[in-house]
């Protein structure tokens, strides 16, 4: 029987999503980090600390070891502050993995930094947690 390929370790830690323009998506077939398709949306405009750069560096270090079965990797990051001045910022992250139905995991914290990190580790545990399900 034979296995795919997953990827060297260097390949696992790189940017997540940084060449998934390269391969048409009909031949994309497992990816390594770098080539899993990853959509980030609705960073706020007025932090400069949250950076696409950030947020696919982390993904690349939290699920480059496992990207070979996550078909896509979306990130909506939006700011939650209501009336009372206290800021809040969510994050969404959902992960299509294959075969399976999408793990979405959301997490809020005073700064939309820290929401995105917490949420890379919830989506992490939660596919690990159904990859040991699986087995």
């Amino acid at each position: 029987m034979a296995r795919t390929k997953r990827g060297t370790s260097a390949e696992k830690r790189l940017l997540m999503g940084e060449r998934a323009a390269e391969v048409p998506k009909a031949r994309r077939g497992r990816t390594t980090a770098a080539s899993t398709p990853v959509v980030i949306r609705n960073l706020m405009p007025d932090d400069d600390t949250l950076r696409r750069e950030w947020v696919q560096e982390r993904l690349g270090v939290a699920l480059g070891s496992v990207a070979w079965r996550i078909d896509r990797v979306n990130v909506h990051v939006r700011d939650e502050s209501g009336p009372t001045g206290r800021k809040t910022a969510r994050a969404t992250i959902t992960l299509q993995a294959a075969r399976h139905e999408p793990i979405v995991v959301t997490a809020r914290a005073g700064t939309s930094q820290q929401a995105t990190a917490t949420a890379i580790r919830a989506a992490e545990r939660a596919l690990r947690r159904r990859t040991e399900r699986a087995r």
